[in-house]
């Protein structure tokens, strides 16, 4: 229902859209199938047998979320902004923390950062950094 609310206005335009947890691929001809043949998919997961993924509008990165080397790397070599991210991958506090620290700054005006599964055990550690990178950007824009 929450995807349906706030993607639905961005169906059938062209969309740069990052899924972190590629696993089995089902997701992917999901994700074209309800935002149209203008998705570029960009999967990025730590197996690399999602490489078989590839295509011509699937890009598969192979990396650990939770390693800020290989976040500098996908936004710097191989794309530099999106409109949507979800993170569905490793679901650990720290790894959300460093997705979200990361991608909300390369998320489009209009765009969404979408966070999966944040209610665990270790909800309270990714909500305080979360915040905290918020804040961080907030204090940037002030300066600027």
């Amino acid at each position: 229902d929450a995807y349906q609310r706030h993607l639905v206005e961005l169906a059938g335009k062209p969309l740069a859209f990052a899924e972190v947890g590629v696993q089995s691929g089902g997701s992917i001809a999901m994700w074209k199938a309800v935002l149209g043949q203008g998705v570029h998919y960009y999967g990025l997961d730590i197996n690399p047998r999602c490489s078989q993924f590839t295509d011509t509008t699937t890009t598969i990165v192979i990396g650990d979320q939770g390693d800020t080397a290989m976040w500098d790397h996908f936004y710097g070599t191989v794309t530099n902004n999106l409109d949507i991210l979800v993170d569905d991958g490793g679901h650990q506090a720290h790894q959300m923390g460093v997705t979200f620290h990361y991608a909300f700054q390369h998320i489009n005006p209009g765009g969404y950062l979408i966070t999966e599964d944040i209610f665990t055990h270790e909800q309270y550690p990714f909500l305080l950094n979360a915040a905290m990178s918020i804040g961080w950007w907030h204090g940037l824009q002030r300066l600027t």
